[in-house]
């Protein structure tokens, strides 16, 4: 059985350029259920846990990861050990960008391309995928009591131009979709209240994450 994980005891290894393409070659097995998350709507889904106000049950972000609203489909794990490795790679996912979001200034940068000859996605369809899965996040959260402000409704309104599969053009100019996708979350973080999965914004749970907090 499938059951959901203990994250205290996931995502503590380095997450490295390797761990990042060996989740997306697991994420595109073809056993897989229809419209399970690639590693760019992955990496958007889990975004929008860590900086959305979202109140969820232990477990329950990691179906709709493959496109499911319950554990009863079963993902191509076959063993413990796959099922645990699974857990490391994405809860090491989660971590990463955690930490970046931590940091002071915060740093975020979408991973919108694999190295080459991994894929032959462009960046422009990297950067859809990316929304469209920062947008099932979102969904996520239709229960949370904690209403969004204006600046973080307008950086989502911003991201679904992109789930859309169209190109944002500011007054400037035009511009990497990777700076404004990078913009919006930053702009989100900003006034985040918890950190999803990771439990909620607190000292005590920050010190868990950066020692240095606590001097």
């Amino acid at each position: 059985m499938l059951l959901p994980p203990k994250l205290n005891e996931f995502g503590h290894r380095p997450f490295t350029s390797r761990e990042h393409e060996s989740l997306a070659r697991w994420l595109r097995e073809p056993t897989w259920p229809r419209d399970t998350l690639n590693v760019y709507a992955l990496e958007g889904y889990l975004t929008a846990l860590l900086v959305w106000p979202i109140a969820l049950q232990p477990g329950a972000w990691l179906p709709p990861i493959w496109n499911e609203e319950g554990w009863r489909v079963r993902p191509p794990i076959d063993s413990v050990g796959q099922y645990e490795e699974f857990l490391e790679l994405t809860v090491g996912l989660l971590r990463a960008i955690d930490r970046g979001l931590l940091l002071s200034p915060a740093v975020f940068e979408p991973s919108l391309r694999l190295p080459a000859g991994h894929d032959d996605l462009d960046v422009k369809t990297c950067a859809q995928h990316w929304a469209q899965g920062f947008g099932r996040g979102l969904r996520q959260g239709v229960q949370s009591r904690v209403a969004p402000s204006a600046d973080a409704r307008k950086a989502v309104r911003t991201i679904a131009v992109y789930a859309a599969g169209q190109s944002f053009s500011a007054m400037s100019g035009p511009r990497p979709a990777g700076v404004v996708l990078a913009q919006a979350v930053l702009a989100l973080a900003n006034t985040r209240t918890s950190r999803g999965p990771l439990g909620a914004l607190t000292r005590q749970a920050l010190a868990a994450e950066r020692p240095d907090l606590q001097a």
